[in-house]
């Protein structure tokens, strides 16, 4: 047997997510005290993906309102488990059909990868900007903000050019033979970029 229930807390025990839960349905039921809260549940998720839902929004009076639903998983004996579910407070980009994606809700701001089911593309985004991976766009493109770290990059090998061209001058001045020549990193390195969307 399954139920749906409102996730009001989350939390780490032992290693182990449980949740709190609130059950649905059952809110101004005489019995309204007892039904519309349990003990909390373990979490069930698959293997290699673990997710912990934000706390409800709550009324005047502390009542949880608009928050990550709870699938509970009867197993027996007064056990069960919980599975979270959608949240309705956070917007999610479309995937396509036959696409997925993986996100955290930040309270404020969603960040995401996601597969689109209708190209087959991978966006990243994280916080206002995000990055597309299409098979198409090459990382190293125009169009879009610099990779991490590029301009630090640049900055290296311009002070390492200047330092091969001095000890070369050096070398060659005292008489030693000229050294091999470093080509100097060209300056498109700078210019790296992913397509920003």
């Amino acid at each position: 047997m399954m139920q749906h229930a409102l996730t009001v807390v989350s939390a780490l025990a032992k290693g182990l997510v449980r949740f709190g839960l609130d059950r649905l349905g059952v809110v101004g039921a005489a019995d309204e005290k007892d039904a519309s809260s349990g003990l909390p549940v373990e979490a069930c998720h698959p293997y290699g993906l673990r997710s912990r839902p934000r706390d409800p929004d709550v009324d005047a009076a502390g009542n949880p309102t608009k928050g990550a639903g709870l699938l509970l998983l009867d197993f027996g004996g007064g056990d069960e488990g919980g599975i979270p579910t959608q949240d309705p407070r956070v917007a999610l980009p479309d995937e396509g059909k036959g696409g997925c994606q993986i996100y955290a809700w930040t309270g404020s701001g969603v960040s995401y990868v996601l597969i689109s089911g209708d190209t087959g593309s991978i966006t990243l985004k994280v916080g206002a900007g995000s990055i597309l991976l299409d098979g198409a766009t090459d990382v190293g493109g125009t169009g879009g903000a610099a990779i991490a770290r590029a301009p630090e990059l640049q900055s290296r090998a311009a002070a390492q050019d200047a330092f091969n061209a001095a000890v070369s001058s050096a070398l060659t001045g005292l008489g030693a033979p000229a050294p091999p020549a470093v080509p100097p990193l060209a300056s498109s390195v700078a210019a790296t970029k992913g397509k920003v969307v």
